[in-house]
């Protein structure tokens, strides 16, 4: 089944071959360790020029206003907290307090956040004072016939920042050891096996956990930053909840992005929120599974969007992210890479060793698009009732 952001149908093509290792690792064993890494071999990806890679977001914009200075009910101007340049001549508003409708006969100054309100109950609602905290909801514009275009408004982008972070993990063998017959196999084959996973276990753990940094010098250091990091919009200590509460949680993460999301979740986390589902009545984890590249996942259906949880080996081996649950919209992300992870062999400097040694070598980041459509549940420790 197809899920979104994740580029293909879901399933593998009778004939299809993976290309490259994370798609390997993916097709090998999609129940495995490193989820987020093999699904990254069906996102967007992007090869990279450059170590420090950036690109550009617009704010979400919010056209809501909050008066800080107030005004009688003919007031022509109130001072509100921020964003006064989003009105213009023409503006409508709605003061959600009062449900007085007024037009703007001038454009917002974002040097005082003063708002023009010459034009007053421009709808049937009468004109009332406005009050300290108030809340103008901008509703459109109104214009005459044959009237000259008003001020037009921009928007400035944001840029972010992700570095590429090289992963190495490499492996030696002597020669009497590959040359040695095994009854469990080719003892070589067996290693470079062991050692990718082990490489891919670490990949998985950055692309949640890393924390942005860059060294200096010629040849400096750069670490990247990962999903839990960045998420700080969505970012929650949820604790012992209810369902009210959770009910809370989901709408937060839910807000922006993509109705369908996949929630990486330790085993303490997973059996909360099916707690959560199984007494909540109006939500449910459906019976059976969604496999995606036959990956395993359970489909929790809100009225906000739908929820796949995956029940996240590596967090649940470690008590301390065994309760958290990482929520992604797999849309926004993209795996950016300098290298892709690849395997280069006789890496020692004394040539005269009687042995090799290999490693496989990753030089890559997480483009994570805008970080408020992600979410982080820290400590889902237990479902207290209603």
């Amino acid at each position: 089944m197809a899920v979104a952001g994740v580029r293909g149908t879901g399933n593998w093509a009778t004939s299809q071959r993976p290309n490259g290792f994370r798609e390997t690792i993916l097709y090998i064993n999609p129940n495995g360790d490193v989820p987020l890494t093999g699904l990254s071999s069906k996102l967007s990806s992007r090869s990279l020029d450059d170590p420090q890679w950036t690109w550009f977001t617009k704010p979400i914009d919010v056209q809501r206003l909050v008066v800080t200075v107030g005004a009688t009910d003919s007031g022509t101007s109130v001072t509100v907290s921020d964003n006064a340049e989003i009105t213009r001549d023409g503006t409508v508003m709605w003061n959600y307090n009062t449900g007085e409708r007024m037009r703007s006969a001038a454009d917002g100054n974002s040097g005082t956040n003063v708002v023009d309100t010459t034009d007053r109950s421009v709808g049937a609602t009468a004109a009332a004072a406005i009050a300290v905290d108030d809340v103008l909801i901008v509703i459109g514009t109104s214009h005459a016939e044959n009237a000259i275009a008003p001020t037009s408004i921009t928007f400035d982008t944001s840029t972010v920042t992700n570095y590429t972070q090289i992963h190495r993990t490499p492996m030696s063998i002597s020669r009497t050891a590959r040359k040695t017959r095994l009854r469990t196999g080719d003892a070589y084959q067996q290693l470079k096996y062991d050692i990718l996973e082990q490489h891919a276990q670490q990949l998985e753990r950055c692309l949640f956990f890393g924390e942005q940094a860059a060294g200096s010098g010629s040849t400096p250091e750069r670490l990247s930053d990962g999903l839990a990091v960045v998420a700080t919009t969505n970012t929650i200590n949820v604790g012992n909840f209810t369902k009210s509460q959770m009910w809370d949680y989901l709408e937060q993460a839910f807000r922006y992005g993509s109705m369908e999301k996949i929630g990486f979740g330790g085993s303490g986390a997973i059996r909360e929120l099916a707690k959560f589902a199984h007494n909540s009545g109006s939500l449910q984890i459906e019976p059976g599974t969604t496999e995606v590249y036959g990956m395993k996942l359970k489909r929790m259906t809100t009225n906000f969007g739908d929820l796949l949880l995956y029940r996240h080996p590596l967090l649940t081996d470690v008590a301390e992210t065994r309760n958290w649950l990482i929520i992604c919209d797999m849309a926004q992300l993209e795996y950016g890479y300098l290298d892709d992870t690849m395997f280069l062999t006789r890496r020692m400097d004394d040539m005269s060793r009687d042995g090799t040694v290999d490693e496989f070598l990753t030089e890559c980041t997480l483009i994570y698009g805008h970080e408020q459509t992600h979410a982080v549940f820290q400590n889902v420790n237990g479902w207290t009732g209603n």
